[in-house]
């Protein structure tokens, strides 16, 4: 029995070499595991910063797109509204140009009225001087016909 107790003993010292191996092994391998799984969860915290920051970088972006949409409505109301004011513009160059025109008219009737009401004047002022000159002649004759005119012999 010593034989076998000998052989069971050396099988016994066999297993628990295996199983010490066998533990040995899986210590390691849960090693590299939790390494790799540390590995693991520091890559994953860094994709989670990154993805949040591209998360905030498209919410931005969502931001300006709304913002550029706004102003995009905006320039296309300034430029129908430009259309419309070049029209008005064009209509108003065009009365401008008219109320020139009037004005140029107006400018060229006053001076001829201007010469007009001078020579007017200045007829007048003849007319006046001969009609002064002729009643100054008048009263210096005019005394002696007055007299006569009335029945007075002397006057």
């Amino acid at each position: 029995m010593t034989k076998i107790a000998s052989s069971f003993s050396a099988i016994i010292c066999m297993l628990l070499i295996v199983l010490v191996g066998n533990t040995w092994l899986q210590l390691a391998i849960q090693d590299r595991i939790a390494a790799k799984s540390n590995q693991l969860k520091e890559k994953l915290e860094q994709s989670a910063a990154k993805s949040k920051t591209m998360n905030q970088q498209l919410a931005q972006i969502r931001t300006i797109n709304k913002k550029t949409a706004a102003l995009n409505l905006k320039i296309s109301q300034v430029e129908s509204n430009t259309n419309g004011l070049k029209a008005q513009l064009a209509r108003l160059d065009y009365v401008v140009a008219s109320i020139a025109s009037h004005v140029a008219s107006i400018d060229r009737n006053t001076a001829a009225t201007t010469k007009s009401l001078e020579s007017i004047l200045n007829s007048v002022n003849l007319s006046t001087k001969a009609l002064q000159s002729m009643q100054n002649s008048n009263r210096r004759l005019g005394g002696k016909h007055q007299c006569k005119a009335v029945g007075k012999t002397s006057c």
